[in-house]
């Protein structure tokens, strides 16, 4: 089906699909999801559905047709889901608030596998010159697609404050609508006149090239779930600055500086003493390995896929240990 339209062929080829695979197990991804390919895998014959629930929920920053759906499974999760996954329990207890059905939740946190940050100097500077970079400044970046959860303004509005403290440093904007088009963004970026220091990168299939550019990733959300992004700077060793949004606190522990959401002056602080600890090589160094470490020790890739697995056997062997007892 096109994004952002159910048609009516679309979902006949959809339970055809299903129907046809006689899975033991149809497990859902986020909202729309979740209401229709879990009612289809029901009418298919499926007794054993899995939805899953991703981000976070917001009111104020989403459409009136997800609203719907939301409220609709919230009613349907005490009979059509076998068990809801959740990758935070920030989005675990915002949808039990909802009305969903908290007997059946699991947290499963985003796994990763290890990657190593490239310490080929020539290769930072090969890709300073490509993006026209000052080589003896700090580089900061965002990476986050433009989106009002990701309260670009309140990254914008830091980056002001740091301006008039005359702060060296380069901050670059990656992600899908991260560009001089954009006429929202520019617009903020004209008004707090920040256009010296920032560049608009676009977005960028392979993040790790990028991620070799910067000293430090920022976070400016006003809500998230479990951010990716910030697990994905650590993991290459990027200390980060983030707003106590979702799971960011479990994410970052003590490795990072966490500041309240839609606070600029604290954001721009704390981007300051990240700034200033990157001139003590000793110390710098060492708040880069024990990212990297939180990051290998808490949300490797083998557990993710461990408790998946232990998930889809538990209820495929459901019935025959109900019968054994």
């Amino acid at each position: 089906m096109p994004k952002g339209k159910i048609t009516f062929d679309g979902l006949i080829r959809l339970f055809r699909v299903i129907k046809q695979s006689k899975a033991d197990i149809v497990q859902t991804w986020m909202y729309h999801a979740d209401l229709l390919g879990g009612l289809l895998a029901k009418f298919a014959g499926c007794n054993k559905i899995i939805w899953g629930i991703r981000g976070p929920y917001s009111q104020k920053r989403t459409s009136l047709s997800t609203k719907i759906t939301v409220k609709l499974c919230a009613l349907l999760s005490y009979w059509l889901p076998k068990k809801i996954i959740s990758n935070s329990y920030f989005a675990k207890k915002a949808h039990i608030r909802i009305g969903y059905n908290k007997k059946i939740f699991n947290v499963i946190d985003n796994g990763y596998s290890n990657i190593t940050k490239s310490d080929d100097n020539n290769q930072k500077v090969d890709l300073i010159k490509k993006f026209n970079l000052k080589n003896n400044n700090p580089i900061l970046a965002m990476v986050a697609r433009f989106d009002p959860h990701k309260d670009h303004e309140n990254m914008i509005a830091a980056l002001s404050i740091l301006s008039k403290k005359n702060i060296q440093f380069t901050f670059l904007f990656i992600g899908s609508g991260m560009v001089a088009s954009n006429k929202a963004l520019s617009s903020l970026i004209d008004k707090y006149n920040v256009n010296s220091m920032v560049k608009l990168m676009g977005r960028h299939d392979d993040i790790f090239d990028v991620m070799s550019l910067i000293d430090i990733h920022v976070l400016s959300s006003a809500a998230e779930s479990f951010p990716n992004v910030l697990a994905e700077a650590m993991l290459v060793g990027t200390p980060c600055v983030a707003t106590d949004v979702g799971d960011v606190k479990r994410i970052i522990g003590e490795t990072g500086w966490i500041v309240p959401a839609g606070n600029p002056e604290m954001l721009a602080n704390k981007i300051e003493v990240a700034i200033s600890e990157t001139q003590n090589t000793i110390n710098w160094e060492n708040r880069k390995i024990e990212c990297k470490d939180r990051i290998e020790n808490l949300f490797s890739i083998e557990f993710m896929t461990s408790s998946f697995q232990n998930l889809w056997v538990e209820l495929i062997y459901e019935k025959k240990r109900k019968f054994r007892y």
